[in-house]
Protein backbone atom coordinates (compact mmCIF):
# COMPACT_ATOMS: atom_id res chain seq x y z
CA UNK A 1 0.00 0.00 0.00
CA UNK A 2 2.82 2.60 1.12
CA UNK A 3 4.58 1.69 -2.30
CA UNK A 4 1.50 2.09 -4.62
CA UNK A 5 0.41 5.71 -2.46
CA UNK A 6 3.96 6.95 -2.34
CA UNK A 7 5.06 6.24 -5.90
CA UNK A 8 1.39 8.09 -7.40
CA UNK A 9 2.55 11.29 -4.88
CA UNK A 10 3.57 14.36 -7.12
CA UNK A 11 5.12 17.27 -5.08
CA UNK A 12 4.03 20.73 -4.88
CA UNK A 13 6.73 21.56 -7.66
CA UNK A 14 5.49 18.97 -10.03
CA UNK A 15 8.21 16.56 -9.78
CA UNK A 16 7.39 13.17 -9.11
CA UNK A 17 8.54 11.83 -5.90
CA UNK A 18 11.15 8.74 -6.89
CA UNK A 19 9.70 5.07 -5.42
CA UNK A 20 11.90 3.52 -2.75
CA UNK A 21 14.37 0.76 -4.02
CA UNK A 22 14.54 -2.64 -2.08
CA UNK A 23 17.92 -4.36 -1.78
CA UNK A 24 18.06 -7.96 -2.24
CA UNK A 25 21.90 -9.10 -0.83
CA UNK A 26 23.24 -12.25 -1.59
CA UNK A 27 25.78 -13.61 0.23
CA UNK A 28 27.16 -17.40 -0.31
CA UNK A 29 29.57 -18.98 1.86
CA UNK A 30 33.41 -19.79 0.94
CA UNK A 31 32.42 -18.96 -2.65
CA UNK A 32 35.59 -18.11 -4.79
CA UNK A 33 36.00 -15.48 -7.74
CA UNK A 34 37.00 -18.56 -10.13
CA UNK A 35 34.12 -20.42 -9.70
CA UNK A 36 31.62 -18.13 -11.63
CA UNK A 37 31.11 -18.28 -15.22
CA UNK A 38 31.07 -14.50 -16.22
CA UNK A 39 35.09 -14.36 -13.75
CA UNK A 40 36.35 -17.67 -16.27
CA UNK A 41 34.70 -20.68 -15.04
CA UNK A 42 33.78 -22.66 -17.65
CA UNK A 43 33.67 -26.13 -16.27
CA UNK A 44 29.96 -25.51 -15.25
CA UNK A 45 27.38 -23.16 -16.09
CA UNK A 46 26.15 -20.11 -13.66
CA UNK A 47 23.99 -18.17 -16.16
CA UNK A 48 21.86 -16.47 -13.20
CA UNK A 49 25.03 -14.79 -11.75
CA UNK A 50 26.75 -13.96 -15.16
CA UNK A 51 23.41 -12.64 -16.21
CA UNK A 52 23.31 -9.94 -13.13
CA UNK A 53 26.77 -9.13 -14.87
CA UNK A 54 24.91 -8.83 -18.00
CA UNK A 55 22.32 -6.54 -16.92
CA UNK A 56 24.26 -4.36 -14.54
CA UNK A 57 27.82 -4.24 -13.12
CA UNK A 58 30.78 -6.74 -12.67
CA UNK A 59 33.55 -5.59 -9.95
CA UNK A 60 36.98 -7.52 -11.16
CA UNK A 61 38.98 -6.07 -8.03
CA UNK A 62 36.37 -7.06 -5.15
CA UNK A 63 38.25 -8.04 -2.34
CA UNK A 64 37.35 -8.82 1.92
CA UNK A 65 39.32 -7.78 4.48
CA UNK A 66 39.81 -10.47 6.70
CA UNK A 67 39.68 -14.35 4.51
CA UNK A 68 37.21 -15.91 6.67
CA UNK A 69 33.58 -16.22 7.77
CA UNK A 70 32.81 -14.44 11.09
CA UNK A 71 35.24 -11.27 10.82
CA UNK A 72 34.49 -10.65 7.10
CA UNK A 73 30.77 -10.80 7.59
CA UNK A 74 30.77 -8.41 10.57
CA UNK A 75 32.84 -6.44 8.22
CA UNK A 76 30.48 -6.49 5.53
CA UNK A 77 27.33 -5.27 7.83
CA UNK A 78 28.96 -2.45 9.81
CA UNK A 79 31.53 -0.95 7.43
CA UNK A 80 33.96 -1.41 10.37
CA UNK A 81 36.88 -4.06 9.96
CA UNK A 82 37.76 -6.92 12.29
CA UNK A 83 40.00 -5.24 15.30
CA UNK A 84 37.52 -2.71 16.09
CA UNK A 85 34.62 -5.31 16.17
CA UNK A 86 37.09 -7.72 18.17
CA UNK A 87 36.06 -10.38 15.97
CA UNK A 88 39.10 -11.58 14.35
CA UNK A 89 38.39 -15.17 13.66
CA UNK A 90 35.29 -17.59 12.66
CA UNK A 91 33.29 -18.14 16.08
CA UNK A 92 33.04 -21.50 17.35
CA UNK A 93 29.97 -23.04 19.18
CA UNK A 94 31.60 -22.02 22.45
CA UNK A 95 33.13 -18.71 21.78
CA UNK A 96 29.29 -17.36 20.26
CA UNK A 97 27.66 -17.61 23.18
CA UNK A 98 30.33 -14.98 24.86
CA UNK A 99 31.02 -13.03 21.80
CA UNK A 100 29.31 -11.62 18.75
CA UNK A 101 28.38 -8.70 17.00
CA UNK A 102 27.33 -5.57 19.36
CA UNK A 103 24.28 -3.21 18.27
CA UNK A 104 26.67 -0.89 19.64
CA UNK A 105 28.52 -0.76 15.62
CA UNK A 106 25.16 -0.14 13.78
CA UNK A 107 24.42 -2.08 10.76
CA UNK A 108 22.99 -0.70 7.47
CA UNK A 109 19.47 -2.69 8.12
CA UNK A 110 19.62 -1.09 11.41
CA UNK A 111 20.01 2.13 9.19
CA UNK A 112 17.38 1.02 6.97
CA UNK A 113 15.15 0.16 9.52
CA UNK A 114 14.83 3.77 10.94
CA UNK A 115 14.43 4.81 7.67
CA UNK A 116 11.19 2.58 7.61
CA UNK A 117 12.20 -0.81 5.62
CA UNK A 118 11.17 -4.37 6.73
CA UNK A 119 14.41 -5.88 7.20
CA UNK A 120 15.14 -9.62 6.48
CA UNK A 121 17.72 -12.30 6.90
CA UNK A 122 17.37 -15.90 5.43
CA UNK A 123 20.08 -18.30 5.99
CA UNK A 124 23.49 -18.08 8.03
CA UNK A 125 24.51 -15.87 10.53
CA UNK A 126 27.46 -16.76 12.50
CA UNK A 127 27.81 -13.59 14.30
CA UNK A 128 27.03 -14.63 18.10
CA UNK A 129 24.57 -16.90 19.47
CA UNK A 130 23.21 -14.99 22.66
CA UNK A 131 20.42 -12.72 22.62
CA UNK A 132 22.56 -9.60 22.55
CA UNK A 133 24.30 -10.66 19.41
CA UNK A 134 21.49 -12.45 17.24
CA UNK A 135 19.74 -10.55 14.13
CA UNK A 136 17.01 -8.84 16.08
CA UNK A 137 19.63 -6.86 17.85
CA UNK A 138 21.26 -5.85 15.01
CA UNK A 139 19.20 -4.45 12.79
CA UNK A 140 16.90 -7.12 11.29
CA UNK A 141 12.75 -7.39 11.88
CA UNK A 142 12.62 -10.91 10.65
CA UNK A 143 14.99 -14.25 10.56
CA UNK A 144 15.19 -17.60 10.57
CA UNK A 145 18.22 -19.44 9.74
CA UNK A 146 20.85 -20.89 11.89
CA UNK A 147 22.80 -18.99 14.07
CA UNK A 148 26.21 -21.21 13.88
CA UNK A 149 28.74 -21.58 10.96
CA UNK A 150 28.15 -24.46 8.91
CA UNK A 151 25.48 -27.17 9.46
CA UNK A 152 24.90 -30.12 6.81
CA UNK A 153 23.30 -29.48 3.46
CA UNK A 154 20.38 -31.78 3.97
CA UNK A 155 19.20 -31.11 7.89
CA UNK A 156 18.08 -28.24 8.54
CA UNK A 157 16.97 -27.20 11.75
CA UNK A 158 16.41 -23.16 11.32
CA UNK A 159 15.18 -20.64 14.24
CA UNK A 160 13.75 -17.91 13.93
CA UNK A 161 13.54 -14.36 15.13
CA UNK A 162 11.74 -15.59 18.56
CA UNK A 163 13.53 -18.75 19.63
CA UNK A 164 11.60 -21.15 18.03
CA UNK A 165 13.07 -24.07 16.45
CA UNK A 166 11.82 -26.01 13.34
CA UNK A 167 12.93 -28.49 11.31
CA UNK A 168 12.93 -27.93 7.27
CA UNK A 169 12.82 -31.16 5.15
CA UNK A 170 14.82 -31.07 2.01
CA UNK A 171 17.78 -29.35 0.91
CA UNK A 172 19.30 -25.97 2.58
CA UNK A 173 19.88 -24.33 -0.35
CA UNK A 174 16.09 -24.66 -1.78
CA UNK A 175 14.69 -24.08 1.67
CA UNK A 176 16.80 -20.73 2.32
CA UNK A 177 15.10 -19.73 -0.96
CA UNK A 178 11.64 -20.75 -0.06
CA UNK A 179 12.42 -18.35 2.54
CA UNK A 180 13.33 -15.59 0.64
CA UNK A 181 10.51 -16.07 -1.88
CA UNK A 182 8.19 -16.29 1.29
CA UNK A 183 9.48 -12.86 2.61
CA UNK A 184 9.52 -11.17 -0.77
CA UNK A 185 5.96 -12.17 -1.17
CA UNK A 186 5.00 -10.48 1.72
CA UNK A 187 6.79 -7.72 1.72
CA UNK A 188 6.17 -6.46 -2.09
CA UNK A 189 4.04 -3.25 -1.04
CA UNK A 190 6.56 -1.85 1.36
CA UNK A 191 9.68 -0.97 1.02
CA UNK A 192 12.19 -4.06 2.14
CA UNK A 193 15.91 -5.26 2.38
CA UNK A 194 16.47 -8.74 2.30
CA UNK A 195 20.12 -10.53 3.10
CA UNK A 196 19.93 -14.16 1.82
CA UNK A 197 22.91 -15.73 2.86
CA UNK A 198 23.34 -19.24 2.30
CA UNK A 199 25.34 -22.11 3.55
CA UNK A 200 26.78 -23.04 -0.02
CA UNK A 201 29.30 -23.77 -1.33
CA UNK A 202 30.83 -24.34 2.50
CA UNK A 203 31.75 -28.04 3.26
CA UNK A 204 30.50 -30.92 3.18
CA UNK A 205 29.62 -29.56 -0.54
CA UNK A 206 26.97 -32.35 -0.41
CA UNK A 207 24.83 -33.86 -1.18
CA UNK A 208 22.68 -30.96 -3.55
CA UNK A 209 19.15 -31.76 -5.18
CA UNK A 210 19.44 -34.09 -7.95
CA UNK A 211 18.78 -31.75 -10.59
CA UNK A 212 22.17 -29.93 -9.48
CA UNK A 213 23.97 -33.54 -9.18
CA UNK A 214 23.13 -34.28 -13.05
CA UNK A 215 24.70 -30.75 -13.90
CA UNK A 216 28.06 -32.54 -13.16
CA UNK A 217 27.52 -35.84 -13.32
CA UNK A 218 31.06 -37.44 -14.88
CA UNK A 219 32.18 -33.94 -14.89
CA UNK A 220 36.35 -34.08 -14.98
CA UNK A 221 36.57 -30.17 -13.83
CA UNK A 222 40.10 -28.76 -14.40
CA UNK A 223 42.79 -27.79 -11.60
CA UNK A 224 45.14 -25.27 -10.70
CA UNK A 225 48.34 -26.26 -11.74
CA UNK A 226 49.92 -27.11 -8.26
CA UNK A 227 52.24 -30.39 -7.64
CA UNK A 228 50.99 -33.04 -5.84
CA UNK A 229 48.03 -32.68 -5.09
CA UNK A 230 46.46 -35.50 -3.56
CA UNK A 231 44.07 -37.75 -6.29
CA UNK A 232 40.64 -36.65 -4.40
CA UNK A 233 41.23 -33.24 -5.11
CA UNK A 234 39.27 -33.66 -8.17
CA UNK A 235 35.85 -34.96 -7.04
CA UNK A 236 35.83 -32.05 -3.89
CA UNK A 237 36.41 -29.57 -7.12
CA UNK A 238 33.40 -31.20 -8.87
CA UNK A 239 31.24 -31.40 -5.70
CA UNK A 240 32.20 -28.18 -4.78
CA UNK A 241 30.84 -26.81 -8.47
CA UNK A 242 27.57 -29.13 -7.97
CA UNK A 243 27.21 -26.53 -4.97
CA UNK A 244 27.84 -23.36 -6.81
CA UNK A 245 25.68 -24.95 -9.76
CA UNK A 246 22.92 -25.41 -6.71
CA UNK A 247 23.02 -21.74 -5.68
CA UNK A 248 23.10 -20.52 -9.33
CA UNK A 249 19.74 -22.61 -9.92
CA UNK A 250 18.28 -20.81 -6.84
CA UNK A 251 19.67 -17.63 -7.15
CA UNK A 252 17.57 -17.41 -10.94
CA UNK A 253 14.23 -18.56 -8.57
CA UNK A 254 14.96 -15.06 -6.46
CA UNK A 255 15.45 -13.32 -9.76
CA UNK A 256 12.01 -14.61 -11.27
CA UNK A 257 10.25 -13.44 -8.40
CA UNK A 258 10.98 -10.48 -8.03
CA UNK A 259 10.24 -10.13 -11.91
CA UNK A 260 7.04 -11.93 -11.68
CA UNK A 261 5.56 -9.28 -8.96
CA UNK A 262 6.59 -6.49 -10.69
CA UNK A 263 9.43 -5.26 -8.29
CA UNK A 264 12.21 -5.25 -11.07
CA UNK A 265 12.87 -1.91 -12.11
CA UNK A 266 12.87 -0.78 -7.88
CA UNK A 267 14.85 -3.58 -6.50
CA UNK A 268 19.04 -3.79 -6.32
CA UNK A 269 19.99 -7.20 -6.51
CA UNK A 270 23.37 -7.57 -5.02
CA UNK A 271 25.70 -10.67 -5.06
CA UNK A 272 28.79 -11.41 -3.50
CA UNK A 273 30.48 -14.12 -0.91
CA UNK A 274 32.05 -13.72 2.96
CA UNK A 275 35.67 -14.48 1.46
CA UNK A 276 37.22 -16.52 -1.66
CA UNK A 277 38.46 -20.42 -1.67
CA UNK A 278 41.14 -22.70 -2.44
CA UNK A 279 40.63 -26.18 -4.03
CA UNK A 280 44.54 -27.10 -5.13
CA UNK A 281 45.30 -23.36 -5.12
CA UNK A 282 48.73 -23.01 -3.36
CA UNK A 283 48.34 -26.44 -2.48
CA UNK A 284 45.38 -25.64 -0.20
CA UNK A 285 41.85 -26.31 0.29
CA UNK A 286 39.46 -23.85 2.66
CA UNK A 287 40.35 -20.27 2.57
CA UNK A 288 43.08 -18.11 5.26
CA UNK A 289 43.00 -21.32 7.30
CA UNK A 290 43.63 -23.33 4.42
CA UNK A 291 44.99 -26.77 5.22
CA UNK A 292 47.50 -28.46 2.96
CA UNK A 293 45.69 -30.76 0.45
CA UNK A 294 49.38 -32.09 -0.93
CA UNK A 295 50.85 -35.40 -0.87
CA UNK A 296 53.21 -35.59 2.40
CA UNK A 297 51.52 -31.97 3.68
CA UNK A 298 50.11 -31.34 6.51
CA UNK A 299 48.29 -29.05 9.14
CA UNK A 300 47.34 -25.59 8.88
CA UNK A 301 49.07 -22.68 6.10
CA UNK A 302 48.11 -19.64 7.47
CA UNK A 303 47.42 -17.12 4.37
CA UNK A 304 46.03 -14.19 2.47
CA UNK A 305 46.46 -15.07 -0.80
CA UNK A 306 44.29 -13.70 -3.85
CA UNK A 307 42.46 -16.71 -3.78
CA UNK A 308 41.22 -16.68 0.02
CA UNK A 309 40.18 -12.51 -0.45
CA UNK A 310 38.54 -11.77 -3.99
CA UNK A 311 35.11 -12.56 -4.33
CA UNK A 312 33.12 -12.38 -6.87
CA UNK A 313 30.80 -8.84 -6.89
CA UNK A 314 28.11 -8.22 -9.14
CA UNK A 315 25.15 -6.03 -8.86
CA UNK A 316 22.05 -5.32 -10.70
CA UNK A 317 20.74 -1.35 -10.28
CA UNK A 318 17.90 -0.81 -13.15
CA UNK A 319 18.01 2.72 -14.71
CA UNK A 320 21.13 3.54 -13.15
CA UNK A 321 23.78 1.23 -13.89
CA UNK A 322 24.85 0.66 -17.86
CA UNK A 323 24.19 -2.90 -18.46
CA UNK A 324 27.80 -5.03 -19.06
CA UNK A 325 29.13 -2.50 -17.21
CA UNK A 326 33.05 -3.38 -15.99
CA UNK A 327 34.42 -1.98 -12.99
CA UNK A 328 38.35 -2.01 -12.18
CA UNK A 329 38.81 0.02 -9.16
CA UNK A 330 39.52 -1.81 -6.15
CA UNK A 331 36.66 -2.54 -3.49
CA UNK A 332 36.65 -4.54 -0.09
CA UNK A 333 33.59 -5.67 1.67
CA UNK A 334 34.31 -2.60 4.56
CA UNK A 335 32.56 -0.76 1.69
CA UNK A 336 29.26 -2.42 1.69
CA UNK A 337 28.28 0.44 4.50
CA UNK A 338 28.75 2.51 2.85
CA UNK A 339 27.42 1.72 -0.72
CA UNK A 340 24.05 0.50 0.20
CA UNK A 341 23.16 2.83 1.59
CA UNK A 342 23.91 5.22 -1.07
CA UNK A 343 22.47 3.22 -3.72
CA UNK A 344 19.19 3.42 -1.58
CA UNK A 345 19.91 7.36 -0.99
CA UNK A 346 20.52 7.87 2.62
CA UNK A 347 22.17 10.65 3.51
CA UNK A 348 22.60 10.34 6.90
CA UNK A 349 25.99 7.64 6.92
CA UNK A 350 26.78 6.48 10.17
CA UNK A 351 31.14 6.54 10.97
CA UNK A 352 32.08 3.70 8.81
CA UNK A 353 35.36 2.87 7.18
CA UNK A 354 34.34 2.22 3.67
CA UNK A 355 34.38 4.13 0.55
CA UNK A 356 31.08 4.28 -1.33
CA UNK A 357 31.21 2.31 -4.56
CA UNK A 358 27.44 3.37 -5.31
CA UNK A 359 29.35 6.59 -7.32
CA UNK A 360 31.46 4.20 -9.23
CA UNK A 361 28.06 2.23 -10.38
CA UNK A 362 26.44 5.88 -11.20
CA UNK A 363 29.39 6.49 -13.32
CA UNK A 364 30.31 9.67 -11.34
CA UNK A 365 34.02 10.75 -11.73
CA UNK A 366 35.71 10.24 -8.36
CA UNK A 367 38.98 12.10 -7.93
CA UNK A 368 39.85 10.10 -4.90
CA UNK A 369 39.52 6.58 -4.40
CA UNK A 370 41.26 4.00 -2.29
CA UNK A 371 45.09 3.91 -2.52
CA UNK A 372 45.30 0.23 -1.11
CA UNK A 373 43.55 -2.58 0.41
CA UNK A 374 43.76 -3.34 4.25
CA UNK A 375 43.55 -7.47 5.34
CA UNK A 376 43.20 -8.70 8.87
CA UNK A 377 43.61 -12.15 10.11
CA UNK A 378 44.33 -12.36 13.65
CA UNK A 379 43.43 -15.82 14.58
CA UNK A 380 42.62 -18.12 17.22
CA UNK A 381 41.15 -21.55 16.13
CA UNK A 382 43.37 -23.23 13.89
CA UNK A 383 46.88 -21.50 14.41
CA UNK A 384 48.44 -18.39 16.35
CA UNK A 385 49.39 -16.31 13.10
CA UNK A 386 48.56 -12.65 13.65
CA UNK A 387 48.12 -11.63 9.89
CA UNK A 388 48.23 -7.65 8.72
CA UNK A 389 47.89 -7.23 4.79
CA UNK A 390 48.94 -4.07 2.76
CA UNK A 391 48.01 -4.28 -1.22
CA UNK A 392 48.57 -1.81 -3.39
CA UNK A 393 49.58 -0.70 -7.17
CA UNK A 394 50.23 -4.46 -7.63
CA UNK A 395 52.16 -5.26 -4.48
CA UNK A 396 51.36 -6.64 -1.17
CA UNK A 397 53.14 -7.09 1.99
CA UNK A 398 51.55 -9.86 4.45
CA UNK A 399 53.07 -9.58 8.27
CA UNK A 400 53.07 -12.29 10.03
CA UNK A 401 53.33 -10.52 13.62
CA UNK A 402 53.08 -13.72 16.38
CA UNK A 403 55.10 -16.11 14.04
CA UNK A 404 58.63 -15.47 12.97
CA UNK A 405 59.69 -15.83 9.64
CA UNK A 406 57.05 -16.35 7.42
CA UNK A 407 56.46 -12.43 6.26
CA UNK A 408 55.32 -11.87 2.22
CA UNK A 409 55.87 -9.57 -0.25
CA UNK A 410 54.76 -10.11 -3.84
CA UNK A 411 55.07 -8.47 -7.01
CA UNK A 412 51.41 -9.21 -8.57
CA UNK A 413 51.59 -7.94 -11.81
CA UNK A 414 55.16 -10.21 -12.60
CA UNK A 415 53.71 -12.67 -10.29
CA UNK A 416 49.90 -13.07 -10.28
CA UNK A 417 50.35 -16.48 -8.48
CA UNK A 418 52.03 -15.28 -5.49
CA UNK A 419 54.30 -18.20 -6.13
CA UNK A 420 57.82 -15.95 -5.55
CA UNK A 421 58.21 -14.45 -2.08
CA UNK A 422 60.38 -11.24 -2.19
CA UNK A 423 60.38 -10.42 1.15
CA UNK A 424 63.72 -9.34 2.76
CA UNK A 425 65.51 -9.04 -1.03
CA UNK A 426 67.78 -6.28 -1.42
CA UNK A 427 66.72 -5.63 -4.32
CA UNK A 428 63.06 -4.83 -3.10
CA UNK A 429 63.85 -3.16 -0.29
CA UNK A 430 62.47 0.40 -0.80
CA UNK A 431 58.82 -0.62 -1.68
CA UNK A 432 58.74 -2.88 0.93
CA UNK A 433 59.84 -0.20 2.90
CA UNK A 434 56.89 2.01 1.89
CA UNK A 435 54.19 -0.98 2.39
CA UNK A 436 55.26 -1.24 5.46
CA UNK A 437 54.82 2.18 6.42
CA UNK A 438 52.02 2.63 4.79
CA UNK A 439 50.56 -0.37 6.52
CA UNK A 440 51.89 1.02 9.99
CA UNK A 441 50.01 4.04 9.69
CA UNK A 442 46.80 2.20 8.53
CA UNK A 443 46.98 0.20 11.92
CA UNK A 444 48.07 2.93 13.92
CA UNK A 445 44.61 5.16 12.87
CA UNK A 446 42.75 1.80 13.58
CA UNK A 447 44.54 1.41 17.28
CA UNK A 448 45.23 -2.04 15.75
CA UNK A 449 48.05 -4.07 18.07
CA UNK A 450 48.63 -7.42 16.36
CA UNK A 451 50.36 -8.59 19.05
CA UNK A 452 47.79 -8.92 21.65
CA UNK A 453 45.91 -11.68 22.37
CA UNK A 454 43.03 -12.38 20.95
CA UNK A 455 39.58 -11.20 22.12
CA UNK A 456 38.15 -14.55 21.55
CA UNK A 457 40.82 -16.11 23.45
CA UNK A 458 40.61 -14.29 26.62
Amino acid sequence: MYRSILSGLVAILGQVVAEPMNIIAVVTDDQSLWSVGCYGQSDIETPHMDSLARDGAKFTNAFVNAPVCSPSRATYLTGRHASELEITDWLTGGQSKKLGLSKKFVSWPEVLRRKGYTTGLVGKWHLGSADAYKPGANGFDYFVGNLSGGWSPKKNVFVNQHGEMKEYPGFSVDITTDLALDFIEEQKEEPFALLVHYREPHAPYGPMPQQDEEKTKGLKPKLPDYPGLKPHTQKLMRDYLTAVASVDRNLGRIIDKVEELGLSENTVVMFTSDHGYNMGHHGLRFKGNGYWLVEGKNGCRPNMYESSLRVPLLVKWPKVVKPGTVIEAETANVDTFASVLGMLGVKEVPKNQGYDFSKLLRGEKVDSWREGVFGQYHMVNDAKHSMRMWRKDGWKLVRHYRVDGKDELYHLKKDPSEARNLYGNAEYARIQKELQSELDAKMEALGDDPSMKPVQAR
